[in-house]
């Protein structure tokens, strides 16, 4: 059953990055991280597309990949910190400054005309109802298969985790999980977290 036959996408801005535009990324020194059991750790990947369908706008396992970035340091900061539920340590993480390679279409739920899809949006974006102690993001994630699926490269929304609403996610789509090899994204930086980063995302 698609739950968005009856959607109509054009109710939506579309938004262009453009490959001057910085992006932002933290990401893991190495993976896995300490506390996760594992036989090998690796140096952790900038520019990574999340398949594990555990994320917000994730695909099922082996269908596609997503990469969730942020326009700004703070919020790549405060999506991170707000996953962590009191585990964040800054040493086992980095910042990444990365540059989309060709400009990428994506839908804007940051800003709609159309005054009837508060709803719609609020369904997609809100806290989703746990499932055996984890969130489940069913609604968010057929909602990526479908923007997907009608050829746009991803979403951008405004994270609730940003008490002043402010801060601009993104989630990139491409046909597989695992690492970018360059066909996406061009690194440009990637630093040790500032500590008073952290502070002002806390």
């Amino acid at each position: 059953m698609n739950l968005w036959r009856e959607i109509d996408l054009a109710a939506f801005p579309l938004t262009t990055l453009k490959p001057q535009m910085p992006l932002y990324r933290i990401y893991p020194r190495r993976w896995p991280l300490s506390g996760i059991s594992s036989a090998v750790s690796e140096p952790g990947i900038p520019g990574w597309f999340c398949g594990e369908g555990d994320h917000r706008f994730d695909f099922p396992v082996g269908d596609a990949g997503t990469c969730y970035l942020s326009t700004s340091e703070l919020g790549a900061a405060i999506e991170v910190i707000g996953r962590s539920s009191g585990r964040f340590e800054i040493k086992e993480r980095r910042l990444a400054t990365l540059n989309v390679r060709d400009p990428l279409v994506v839908l804007d739920l940051t800003s709609y005309r159309n005054p009837t899809s508060g709803g719609l949006i609020n369904s997609i974006l809100c806290r989703q109802k746990l499932i055996s102690g984890r969130p489940s993001y069913i609604v968010s994630q057929s909602f990526a298969h479908f923007v997907f699926g009608n050829n746009i490269s991803g979403i951008k929304w405004l994270s609730w985790r940003d008490p002043e609403y402010r801060s601009e996610n993104l989630a990139i789509f491409r046909s597989e999980a695992g690492a970018d090899d360059g066909t996406f994204f061009d690194i440009t930086c990637t630093a040790d977290i500032k500590r008073t980063l952290i502070e002002k995302a806390i």
